[in-house]
């Protein structure tokens, strides 16, 4: 089928207002154009659509079976811009976001919250999990974009650095011999030490640090859960390794304290990535939008941007 859509438009138009004048009104073009149209459209269908009348136009036995099926699908088209048009402005919609549950309470939350509060109508869903395993996620198109923590490979993956996060040494009072002093990592390495487990990309970063060092990490407790280092630095159970975020509500309080080594642990970042050759959707396109409107760095993770703009 050959025929041009705004045919079949017209069609319904004069079929609705039973007036080719009327209906060139309701479209906004001249009555010649819509005249046009009607004869382009008997042409292609080999049949009259219309008899024409001094009190306007009505439909032939075949222009009423067209225009049960016309209407039906003007309608769905129409529908169908509408609903487009309305995800365009952040009306209705999705975002699909992945990211670790540290990084959700300690990051992500309040862009989440700003981000709802402005578009209530799109539909938020999260899928969490550490940082290797959101990358998988967003490989397999299962997010729309993640929150992860550098070391990362970037190979097919768009990544843009938002705020700097600092990892630290932190213990109790069992441990409080090493208070005010500055030790060296072999030093280090005789206490007991808390960390995550394996197959984390914190994990990499430590392990690659520690042996840049010439030095084999081995912790006295690997924890899955990252929240749960600081509890246990707390109990004496060890010297955590762990972000500063996390601890710093215990620093505060005097229940931990930071041990200072001769080689810190180099500053890293929390990143949002994307698909290279993928485009977003309009509601990710806005929260990405809104994520990167400021450039966070080298600030520590910060309260969430004030810059979400709808999409015109």
């Amino acid at each position: 089928m050959n025929t041009n859509f705004e045919c079949y438009r017209v069609f319904c138009q004069v079929a609705t207002h039973h007036s080719m004048t009327l209906a060139a009104q309701a479209l906004n073009i001249t009555q010649p154009a819509v005249s046009k149209s009607i004869l382009r459209l008997e042409k292609a269908l080999g049949c009259v659509l219309f008899h024409r009348t001094k009190s306007g136009v009505q439909l032939t036995a075949e222009g009423q079976v067209l225009y049960r099926y016309a209407s039906h699908a003007c309608s769905l088209l129409l529908r169908g811009e509408d609903r487009v048009r309305n995800m365009r402005l952040l009306g209705s919609g999705s975002l699909c976001v992945g990211t670790s549950d540290m990084l959700m309470q300690f990051f992500l939350l309040p862009y989440l919250q700003k981000f709802h509060r402005l578009y209530p109508n799109i539909r938020i869903r999260l899928i969490t999990g550490n940082s290797p395993k959101t990358i998988a996620a967003l490989q397999e198109g299962r997010i729309d974009l993640g929150i992860v923590s550098s070391p990362l490979k970037k190979e097919g993956l768009k990544a843009v650095p938002l705020c700097s996060i600092h990892d630290i040494f932190v213990a109790g009072e069992s441990f409080s011999a090493l208070r005010g002093k500055v030790i060296s990592l072999q030093e280090l390495m005789h206490f007991p030490l808390i960390c995550c487990s394996p197959g984390t990309t914190t994990r990499q970063f430590l392990d690659t640090f520690f042996l840049q060092h010439h030095l084999l990490l081995h912790p006295e407790f690997e924890l899955e859960a990252t929240d749960m280092i600081v509890p246990f630095a707390e109990s004496g159970l060890g010297i955590g390794i762990v972000l500063s975020t996390l601890a710093e509500h215990s620093l505060r309080k005097g229940r931990l304290f930071e041990i200072h080594t001769n080689e810190s642990l180099p500053a890293r970042r929390i990143c949002v990535v994307t698909m290279q050759d993928t485009q977003l959707s309009c509601a990710a396109q806005s929260f990405l939008d809104g994520l990167t409107a400021e450039n966070l760095l080298p600030q520590q993770i910060s309260s969430p941007s004030q810059d979400y703009q709808t999409n015109s």
